[in-house]
């Protein structure tokens, strides 16, 4: 003897509101947002290839709040030796506000570690030849050394042209970077 389900109209509502409930009609979530300067936005920018210039790695919070130079450079560049010290002069003087991060294009981990402490960088730096270099560098479509990408707190693009803008406004550039936002 076969059995039969009879389903009622109100079982066939019920079945169509709780499809729609769970396929069509999704609940609204709340975007995930991290506050100005997260060391959130830093890490996922970074991970965990950013070290000190002892290759320690570094906590991602001492970049919080602040707008960050991403300095493509390498010891054999006579353009990137003749930048750096005005770059060292320009962070010492901005330092509350302003860091850098070095992505190294040397020859060696060894020449990469020479040149952070041979010119007394005192910024950090991502680990040599890392996967994270090389997709900053393509990223922000880097074709020559020495090149300096400004980003704001949020992780943002101010300016491909820190070089420029350090070297012609000297240290008025972080208030051009700021009046950008």
């Amino acid at each position: 003897m076969k059995k039969f389900i009879i389903i009622t109209p109100i079982a066939v509502t019920l079945i169509l509101l709780s499809f729609i409930a769970f396929t069509v009609i999704k609940p609204k979530r709340a975007k995930a947002t991290t506050p100005q300067g997260s060391p959130i936005v830093w890490q996922n920018m970074f991970g965990s290839e950013f070290q000190d210039k002892d290759t320690n790695t570094a906590d991602a919070g001492i970049l919080a709040g602040k707008y960050v130079g991403i300095y493509f450079s390498a010891s054999w560049c006579p353009p990137c030796k003749q930048f750096t010290p005005e770059l060292i002069k320009f962070r010492n003087a901005n330092q509350l506000e302003f860091e850098v991060v070095l992505v190294g294009n040397d020859q060696s981990p060894s020449d990469h570690k020479a040149y952070l402490k041979d010119h007394g960088m005192p910024w950090y730096t991502l680990s040599y030849a890392g996967k994270t270099s090389m997709d900053l560098m393509q990223k922000h479509n880097i074709r020559g050394i020495p090149a300096l990408v400004i980003l704001n707190p949020e992780g943002k693009v101010v300016t491909t042209s820190g070089r420029n803008d350090i070297m012609q406004y000297r240290n008025e550039a972080l208030a051009k970077w700021k009046s950008k936002q």
